[in-house]
């Protein structure tokens, strides 16, 4: 085994040794209250990046059916070390943190016309990527993205080490579903461990009855308004989202170190409501975040001038010849407004 594997290996094994076997909430804290709560963790696990990840599937019966396909993917990543330098300096932002994250959306191709009627975009309000411009791939460059999102050295920088935490309400599915799919093996992967947020938001004590209902309960326990004006049903928002819920959740102590242990944690930071940070933050994200395939339309029959359409679309792709079934309902592709093309798929982090 490489060296670099060794390594890997070596700190998988740690961080799902007995002693920390379901404590999330204490690996977290090494990032967000000190690093002396894991004092026998290797000194390079500060380098590690927070990769949210999810997909949406046109099949909801997806489990049982060999031909499921996704229609979405979303992801937020952020470094570790980002937090660490918050915590430590006395004269930071929590909206300049959350400033770091870098999210993405992207539309499948072949199967951007279908809208899911469980989880799929509804409309283009409730359907629109708030933190940053949607992309559009086809199947074969989904998997691409998926194995280069997953590998550690897609966010070195001079060779240093870059492990990776998978965080959601449900890696453990996510990372099933991209193994059946694409035969991709969590434990042949960079990924050295899996955060779930409800497991986080339970430890940390957020939610006082100890039930938690989701991703939409919490967003409600921090204040931030009704969880229906957040757009979770994109799946680009709902994992930008999970990120910066995860983190809050595991800050609680640090940002608020006199609030009482359980309960309703407080709706304000720095003198300002969370909501208001989140949202100026989720402007600055949006800047900041690129995507290096093309945004471009794929539509065959729509002409609007200044528009090409890109050749990875495939002649499926019009705007004819879809119906509906009582798994999803589908509309015509001119209505797809989000085509912004970008310059380049950068998950280093960038001045936003």
């Amino acid at each position: 085994m490489p060296p670099q594997n060794r390594e890997l290996a070596a700190l998988k094994q740690f961080l799902h040794s007995e002693h920390l076997e379901g404590r999330s909430l204490r690996k977290l804290e090494y990032f967000s209250k000190s690093t002396d709560v894991l004092p026998n963790v290797p000194a390079w696990f500060s380098n590690a990046v927070f990769i949210s990840f999810d997909m949406r599937w046109c099949n909801e019966l997806r489990e049982e059916s060999s031909n499921a396909s996704p229609t979405e993917l979303g992801f937020a990543v952020m470094y570790g070390e980002d937090v660490i330098d918050f915590v430590k300096d006395p004269n930071s932002k929590l909206e300049d943190l959350f400033a770091e994250i870098r999210a993405f959306h992207f539309q499948v191709v072949e199967r951007c016309h279908m809208v899911n009627s469980l989880y799929g975009c509804v409309d283009e309000i409730e359907g629109s990527f708030s933190f940053g411009a949607t992309g559009f791939l086809s199947e074969e460059e989904a998997e691409e993205v998926i194995r280069t999102a997953f590998t550690e050295e897609s966010y070195q920088e001079a060779g240093e080490r870059r492990p990776l935490i998978l965080i959601g309400q449900d890696p453990h599915q996510a990372i099933e579903m991209v193994g059946k799919k694409y035969g991709i093996d969590i434990k042949d992967s960079d990924i050295v461990d899996l955060i779930q947020t409800d497991s986080v938001a339970l430890g940390a004590g957020v939610v006082g009855d100890g039930k938690i209902k989701g991703l939409k309960q919490l967003i409600e326990r921090f204040g931030l308004g009704p969880a229906e004006l957040w757009y979770m049903e994109n799946v680009g928002n709902e994992v930008a989202l999970t990120l910066i819920i995860t983190l809050l959740v595991s800050l609680n102590q640090t940002l608020h170190p006199f609030a009482t242990s359980e309960g309703y944690p407080p709706k304000t930071v720095e003198g300002r409501s969370l909501e208001g940070i989140i949202r100026a933050a989720m402007v600055r994200i949006k800047r900041g975040s690129k995507s290096n395939w093309q945004t471009t339309e794929f539509c065959e029959r729509h002409e609007e001038p200044g528009l090409t359409a890109t050749e990875r679309a495939p002649s499926l792709a019009s705007c004819e010849g879809y119906g509906s079934d009582h798994l999803h309902t589908h509309r015509c592709l001119e209505s797809i407004t989000n085509m912004d093309c970008s310059e380049g798929l950068d998950v280093h982090m960038e001045d936003a």
